[in-house]
């Protein structure tokens, strides 16, 4: 601690911090990335005592929020740390007229049957449940029709857990979505219009265990998917 002054405090995670200064009288402002919401005092200053006039704030997760961005990032409320009771959450993704949108599950922990996340179609005619989500097993890859999804989060009064985090990316109507790359892998190929073919192979030392060496960009019943699943490379027995 420099002398006259206060400590770092530190920035909040998903957040930035105006001022760099932590002597006598000197002022923090935070603010939160967006989607974020403060918790806490927008405003510190270092007091004579050597102490902040308040803690650090935190950017908690909002339970509210319209996506327009291309890609982005959906957590649940305070997420790694537990939500909380009694949530009621609705978040729209909305992307350009034509376009679709796509969903990587990166990690999910909910109480089992009794708090969910239902994710819809929203962009078509008839809304459609792309699917509802409950417990500790991570959901597969959703792609929506339309250009719009809706997701809505609903807890109960008791037992919680660490929530979910989501990827979101925004593709057109005649390509199916970015595939990925297995982990312990490769893949050849970086086109995903309609027609289109990628293949993967794995690293020295590991095996497909599931899912096809080469897949291609195709129309099904009036859906443009992949023909297959992205392989995984595991470790060879």
């Amino acid at each position: 601690i420099e002398k006259g002054g206060c400590g770092d405090p530190g920035v909040p995670a998903y957040g930035k911090r105006t001022g760099s200064s932590f002597l006598h009288g000197d002022t923090l402002t935070f603010e939160c990335q967006a989607a974020f919401e403060l918790v806490g005092e927008r405003v510190i200053t270092c007091q004579q005592n050597n102490q902040w006039s308040g803690n650090k704030p935190s950017c908690v997760f909002s339970c509210f929020f319209n996506f327009t961005a291309s890609s982005g990032i959906i957590l649940s409320p305070n997420y790694p740390e537990e939500y909380g009771n009694n949530m009621n959450c609705v978040w729209l993704i909305i992307s350009e007229p034509g376009s679709r949108i796509h969903l990587i599950f990166n990690d999910f922990d909910v109480e089992p049957q009794f708090d969910f996340l239902a994710v819809k179609d929203d962009g078509v005619p008839d809304i459609t449940v792309l699917g509802t989500f409950s417990g500790n097993e991570v959901p597969s890859q959703l792609a929506s029709s339309g250009h719009v999804v809706r997701l809505e989060f609903q807890s109960d009064h008791s037992t919680t857990g660490r929530g979910f985090n989501i990827t979101y990316t925004t593709f057109g109507q005649n390509e199916c979505h970015d595939p990925g790359i297995p982990i312990n892998g490769w893949r050849f190929g970086d086109r995903f219009l309609l027609g289109s073919s990628v293949s993967f192979h794995c690293d020295d030392g590991f095996v497909k265990t599931q899912g096809s060496e080469s897949i291609t960009c195709v129309l099904q019943d009036g859906n443009v998917v992949w023909s297959s699943t992205v392989p995984r490379c595991e470790g060879a027995p």
